[in-house]
């Protein structure tokens, strides 16, 4: 995806920011570096990799909840 002043200046508007013309200008460029990345990324082959679900695998290691009635 291109980022065009075009679309960066609808996006604003619809996001009801108010951006200078540096500030565009630098916006359009870092996104479409941004979308660079990610394209290079889909060149990648993880056909065998095994998706990380939950981050490090570590269980609960708090105690569990206990109601106590005490005064």
């Amino acid at each position: 995806m291109l980022i065009t002043q075009k679309l960066l200046d609808h996006l604003a508007h619809l996001s009801r920011i108010e951006l200078t013309n540096d500030e565009s200008v630098g916006f359009v460029k870092d996104l479409n570096t941004i979308f660079k990345h990610f394209k290079d990324l889909e060149v990648v082959d993880v056909t065998n990799i095994e998706p990380i679900i939950g981050g490090a695998g570590f269980k609960n290691i708090f105690r569990t909840d206990t109601v106590s009635l005490s005064s």
